[in-house]
């Protein structure tokens, strides 16, 4: 049999270990890629230390992937064309697997929120059947019905798919949402990793007239400016206050007219609720693990008509939807790779991430 390497989560808080194992043999649908980039975001920071109820040790991380089609002996299809996918073609998929029965699937078309949705590298352990389930492998086994997207025509280098297929998807879902804003609002984004830096291009990509970052980060929000950011707030040098007094200024009074927190901290969402104008809308992809709370005057929402809307991951369409916006804007979108590390490297990249020394984790496995 022939054989693969994965980066272990064996115990919370501890180094990733890099174990060899046999290849698994196929079950009926399933397909066997070879992993050519991967990588690891804010939510596997949550997962390496426990915070996140979902996960069981031992784990296979990342849900972040592009690879080649090893072995796929069953029947399976492009998303987007139709056509029969066969060895050798580069592919991304969805990262979420929905049961594609219950109402949230069939009939609401909503099967990022079905409540029988698992995803690669988070919801099953390394003991499950078929053993590599995330990405931070030379090989991942992909389930019969993962959506999955042959891109071979799309521009892209490897690593830079990877991003979009966590990231580049979650924010084209929010901004989906935001879909009924006109042209010459101000949007106002929280927080300066893959998910706000990719919100701003998607802001540029859609309409927003002017855009507003808040960051800690110097060298980000450097990045976030040659994204196309109008004004950038770093909340290590200004106050809350300040940051209030220019906005208001900058919106002549009346505040934003759409907010995105990305960063899921509960500070940022506490003051995005108050830079808000009245009959505002709020999203939030930045909360991405149980647990966090806070408490907040229902009054000031239905006073002024806020809308907060939730935006839970993407569904494929979400990630074609990635592809095809970032496409345009690669040039920029490209400052968010730099530099990557062999599957031997897995834990000086995750330091690196952990310790906000790089934007987004690269492993070339």
């Amino acid at each position: 049999m022939a054989k693969t390497r994965i980066a272990l989560l064996e115990n919370f808080n501890r180094p990733y270990k890099i174990r060899a194992l046999e290849i698994p043999r196929l079950g009926q649908g399933e397909d066997l890629v070879r992993i050519t980039a991967a990588g690891l975001c804010g939510s596997d920071i949550h997962i390496f230390e426990g915070r996140d109820d979902r996960v069981q040790l031992p784990l296979v991380p990342g849900h972040q992937g592009v690879g080649t089609i090893q072995d796929i002996p069953g029947e399976h299809s492009d998303y987007i064309t139709g056509e029969k996918l066969r060895a050798g073609d580069k592919i991304v998929w969805n990262r979420g697997v929905s049961c594609g029965e219950c109402r949230y699937c069939v009939e609401l078309k909503r099967p990022n929120i079905c409540p029988e949705r698992w995803t690669y590298g988070i919801s099953k352990p390394h003991s499950t059947s078929p053993h590599l389930n995330g990405t931070l492998a030379e090989h991942i086994i992909l389930h019969p019905s993962t959506q999955i997207i042959n891109v071979g025509e799309y521009p892209f280098d490897d690593a830079e798919y990877v991003p979009l297929t966590c990231a580049g998807a979650t924010m084209a879902n929010a901004f989906r949402k935001a879909a009924r804003h006109e042209t010459g609002e101000t949007i106002l984004i929280q927080g300066t990793g893959p998910l706000g830096l990719v919100g701003i291009l998607f802001a540029r990509q859609t309409g927003f007239s002017r855009v507003i970052v808040t960051g800690g980060t110097a060298e980000r929000l450097a990045v976030a400016k040659e994204f196309g950011a109008d004004m950038v707030f770093d909340r290590r040098t200004t106050s809350v206050a300040e940051r209030k007094e220019l906005v208001s200024e900058i919106t002549g009074g009346l505040g934003v007219d759409c907010g995105i927190e990305t960063s899921g901290a509960v500070e940022a969402f506490r003051e995005g609720l108050d830079l808000l104008r009245r009959g505002a809308q709020y999203l939030l992809p930045g909360f991405g693990h149980p647990g966090i709370r806070f408490e907040f005057d229902l009054f000031n929402l239905t006073a002024r008509e806020i809308n907060i809307q939730g935006v839970w991951t993407n569904t494929v369409d979400d990630l074609v939807c990635a592809l095809e916006t970032i496409a345009p804007c690669r040039e920029k979108y490209r400052r968010l790779i730099a530099g990557s590390e062999t599957l031997d490297g897995v834990n000086k990249s995750f330091e690196k991430l952990k310790n906000r020394k790089i934007i987004q984790s690269i492993i070339i496995p």
